[in-house]
């Protein structure tokens, strides 16, 4: 790619013109980029000063005094035949007991069913048909579903310590903690090292964890046994 050179005539209209232009407009008359007119700028020994800046940089600002135009003129109606009316809604606008899906937050898949109780107030589904027959929903507890789709007969009321539990995955969870021992991140862990220090005294493993060249020490000396073995294991 052959480079173009500036001209005479190039850096003659830089000079003339480099405090009243931007680098892009510049570019523009020159046909050349913005980078390439700043860089030109810079090898002419050419620098706009601050306050010129600062002077560009607000003059499309509202000076002190300005008058918008549209001044005086509220509730002027320019064009009264394309304006929404009052009380006009989209095509699109929902009605009382109409149900929509949404994706559950996180990672899963799963979408819940909501209805419209009033305009612009949507509840979960599972919970509108609860206290439909039931009423109020305690305070700690919560609605929940026990079959594929949300109907009278899927739903139960429980406490959210017993829905978490019921939401656990034990294989998942497992499969995760073994990761990590494999990975060795337990042995990132503080706590787990003073554990492993002083694992029937509370106190102790307290003063332990402060105690940061101990616990080094320690994370080193499991680290290495935890090699040892992985290497032994390996070996036959």
């Amino acid at each position: 790619m052959k480079i173009r050179k500036y001209t005479k005539a190039d850096d003659k209209f830089i000079k003339e013109n480099y405090l009243q232009l931007t680098n892009s407009q510049i570019g523009k008359v020159l046909n050349r980029s913005s980078q390439g007119i700043a860089g030109r700028l810079n090898r002419l020994g050419l620098t706009r000063p601050t306050e010129h800046k600062h002077c560009r940089a607000n003059s499309g600002c509202y000076k002190k005094g300005n008058v918008p135009w549209n001044k005086d003129v509220k509730g002027i109606h320019l064009s009264p035949e394309s304006e929404f009316k009052p009380g006009n809604k989209p095509s699109c606008t929902k009605y009382d007991g109409a149900i929509t899906y949404r994706r559950k937050k996180g990672k899963s898949s799963k979408k819940i069913p909501y209805i419209r109780v009033s305009e612009g107030v949507w509840i979960p589904l599972s919970r509108y048909l609860w206290e439909q027959d039931n009423g109020e929903i305690p305070d700690g507890k919560l609605v929940r579903c026990e079959g594929d789709e949300v109907k009278e007969e899927n739903l139960i009321l429980i406490d959210r310590k017993e829905n978490l539990n019921l939401n656990r995955n034990p294989e998942k969870a497992g499969e995760s903690l073994k990761k990590r021992w494999d990975e060795d991140h337990h042995l990132e862990s503080d706590r787990f090292i003073a554990f492993t220090i002083a694992p029937f005294d509370a106190d102790m493993r307290t003063t332990v964890i402060n105690q940061q060249e101990i616990i080094k020490l320690k994370r080193l000396e499991l680290k290495l046994k935890r090699g040892i073995k992985r290497h032994e294991d390996k070996s036959g």
